[in-house]
């Protein structure tokens, strides 16, 4: 009697059973490709074929680099994707498509076809950069992709997902025969929250670890910015931004910036301008800019008086990751200054040369952006803790300190390795690096 009450079941069971498995039996070789994207962490995931074309959008928030995310999409769907000619990318930020990429693998394969076929080196070692360059086209006319792509809805949307930042900072001085060199470490928490299409929420404050005599250190822990920006695409390659909120340098109100780069990345305009007013937070015992000591914690702020603004351009060497840059504007206390930067990519690490030049003084220095570990963060499902992608150190010469304010986000530095020439330069390098030597 037991045997016939086991069988029965496993005969009622067995439909089920088979209903379940056939998902997996039907998914496509696109539906797995697209399962491991998402797996992968990658986020605000649009798709679509055409014929043997894949047309994709997504935003990379889990890899240190932008180009490495590139490269590993690129070569997954290589992989994943024998039936698919080319492959379309539209690279979000903030969920704005900023950059297009297309990779044409029937051009691949027959490139890497006839190499094998020509020689006997297996380490692939003499497999030129231009066989990658030769597949590759890099704009931003973003729309040729993203118009295929309107009405669908996102696989792993960003929205409401917050992380917080943790980034170090070292401040440095040279002071007199007594205490010849000063410096501070401190920490600056970021808790940044995604809302919605290029809308974001930035708080981040001041933490002070080790103040070793250094000059003018703020000893408590305060906000330096609580801001909102607002960014949208006016058209392939313009976009502008407005940011409102608590900035930094004691600075509240708002600030606008437009930024418009050519369809190959190689020149930028951009410009900005803001209307403020001072504001600080104190605690009990301390004096704030008006020169008064507060006996509680306090709020002390100033109204709306203050322009500031700059303009300026950009131009970058082609297919390197070199750039010239050239601007003037009005900065903190009325200082007005023409300001030039020239700087380089060297992968993820940038080093540049800056010199400020104004009617009440000059000054020089260098910047050094060192990326931090690691190179690819843990999947945010809503809210994640991680480093800074960078640690950032900056160094002028004389004490003619020509002074502005952060808002919490600068929409250049998101986009810094997604100019169309950096990619161009970086990113046959990191295809070669996977597809050859997958275990780095």
């Amino acid at each position: 009697m037991k045997k016939i009450v086991l069988v029965l079941l496993l005969a009622g069971c067995l439909p089920y059973l088979s209903l379940k498995a056939q998902p997996s039996e039907s998914l496509t070789p696109l539906d797995i490709f697209i399962g491991k994207l998402e797996a992968m962490g990658f986020e605000n995931i649009l798709f679509r074929t055409i014929d043997r074309e894949v047309y994709l959008s997504y935003e990379n928030r889990v890899y240190r680099s932008d180009n490495e995310a590139l490269a590993r999409i690129i070569i997954l769907g290589m992989e994943s994707l024998p039936e698919v000619d080319r492959l379309h990318l539209a690279v979000q930020k903030q969920k704005i498509p900023v950059l297009r990429v297309v990779f044409d693998y029937y051009l691949f394969r027959k490139s890497l076809s006839e190499y094998q076929q020509s020689t006997s080196d297996t380490t692939f070692a003499f497999f030129s950069k231009a066989s990658w360059n030769k597949a590759l086209t890099v704009d931003m006319r973003v729309s040729k992709v993203a118009s295929f792509l309107r009405g669908l809805s996102y696989r792993n949307p960003s929205l409401w997902r917050t992380e917080l930042v943790l980034e170090p900072r070292v401040g440095t001085q040279l002071g007199d025969t007594r205490q010849p060199f000063r410096f501070e470490l401190s920490v600056l928490p970021t808790v940044s929250v995604n809302l919605w299409k290029g809308a974001h929420l930035v708080p981040q404050f001041f933490l002070q670890l080790i103040d070793y005599h250094y000059f003018n250190a703020n000893d408590y822990f305060q906000p330096r910015y609580i801001s909102f920006h607002q960014q949208v695409k006016l058209h392939d390659g313009v976009f502008a931004k407005l940011s409102a909120g608590f900035f930094h340098r004691n600075r509240y109100g708002f600030q606008g910036e437009l930024r418009s780069f050519t369809p190959d990345g190689q020149l930028q305009l951009f410009g900005n301008i803001a209307y403020t007013g001072q504001a600080n937070y104190l605690p009990a015992g301390y004096t704030g800019f008006t020169g008064k000591e507060y006996d509680e914690p306090t709020v002390e702020y100033a109204r709306l008086q203050y322009w500031n603004y700059a303009a300026g351009l950009e131009w970058r060497v082609p297919s390197t990751s070199l750039a010239f840059q050239y601007s003037y504007g009005k900065y903190l206390y009325g200082l007005e200054a023409h300001k030039v930067l020239i700087y380089r990519n060297f992968m993820e690490y940038i080093l540049g040369l800056q010199a400020y030049i104004g009617a009440e003084g000059r000054n020089f220095g260098f910047y050094v952006n060192i990326p931090l570990m690691p190179s690819k963060y843990s999947v945010n499902k809503k809210f994640r803790l991680k480093p800074s992608r960078y640690i950032n150190y900056s160094y002028l010469a004389t004490r003619d300190y020509f002074e502005n304010f952060t808002t919490g986000h600068e929409f250049s530095a998101d986009i810094l390795e997604l100019n169309v020439q950096v990619c161009r330069s970086q990113l046959p390098d990191y295809l070669f690096s996977i597809y050859f030597k997958p275990e780095l």
